[in-house]
């Protein structure tokens, strides 16, 4: 069984062409997105990111702004996609994961550090990371690191945890797969008994965060939404994010000019957002 490694949701990457078109389409959805970072280690990236309240969770909308060996993926997959939900990280000790990772035949056994700058009311701070990553498509679906915080109060800045629309944890990743078996098999050697098989798709329980890739009448039925075209590939669409009122988020979507559906579960949908190639989706939690 895989290591305990796997086993807890750390953030979320959005991979967009324009990271100030990004930005704005975090605010119109009611986030309070960081400004702009500039990755080190030859990363050739840029990022905002939106830290949950939890401070457990968030995720970053990412833009490529140097071509580098270390992004090439990047490139091709925005090239083939545009704009779109990309990658998934888990917590983690990043040398020790890298190990695991090799051994399971999904990862080199490299793990690297990198910092970027964060400019804070008391000073510029550096927020510091190791990282180790799967090989690129290794697994089904998403681009597959662990992500090592060594500066997390820096990370999880006090001024951008409060959000307009109420946001207070990133609880789940959803998409499709028009092969849960072999999407299953892709994942397995990564989360071992956390994943869960069932006749409409693929559930992984972390414990921050559920992943599901689900087949696109199972991901119809509980969005509203028909999938993006995937071509039959595994492939994740949807961000699923915890608010404290879904009074408060409805008033701040709106605010922002956005059209939003009901889910199944009684929560707000809000699809493809301009800008970031992803959907959506506001649940409301009792906050603490």
């Amino acid at each position: 069984m895989p290591d305990p490694q796997f086993n807890e949701f750390d953030h979320a990457i959005i991979l967009v062409r324009s990271l100030d078109h990004g930005r704005e389409g975090l605010r119109r959805l009611g986030f309070r997105p960081t400004p702009p970072g500039l990755h080190g280690a030859g990363l050739g990236t840029a990022n905002v990111t939106v830290m949950m309240p939890d401070r457990r969770t968030y995720f970053e909308a990412l833009s490529v702004v140097a071509p580098t060996p270390r992004n090439e993926h990047k490139r091709r997959k925005m090239a083939a996609l545009d704009d779109h939900l990309y990658g998934v990280a888990f917590k983690g000790d990043a040398r020790v994961s890298a190990g695991l990772l090799e051994q399971c035949g999904l990862g080199s056994g490299d793990a690297f550090d990198f910092s970027r700058d964060v400019d804070l009311h008391d000073g510029v701070r550096e927020a510091a990371f190791s990282v180790t990553q799967a090989r690129d498509d290794a697994i089904e679906g998403a681009w597959i690191f662990v992500c090592q915080h060594h500066t997390p109060d820096v990370v999880w800045r006090s001024d951008c945890l409060d959000h307009p629309n109420g946001a207070l944890a990133v609880i789940g990743l959803a998409g499709t797969t028009g092969n849960p078996d072999v999407t299953a098999e892709s994942w397995r050697p990564l989360v071992g008994t956390a994943l869960r098989l069932d006749g409409r798709g693929v559930h992984i329980a972390t414990r921050t965060a559920e992943i599901a890739f689900l087949d696109h009448q199972a991901y119809a039925d509980r969005f509203g939404l028909e999938p993006p075209d995937g071509g039959g590939n595994a492939r994740l669409h949807t961000l699923v994010v915890a608010v404290r009122s879904l009074d408060q988020c409805r008033t701040t979507l709106e605010a922002g000019g956005l059209d939003w559906s009901q889910g199944s579960h009684g929560d707000l949908v809000v699809p493809a957002v301009d800008g970031l190639g992803t959907t959506f989706v506001f649940t409301e939690r009792a906050e603490g």
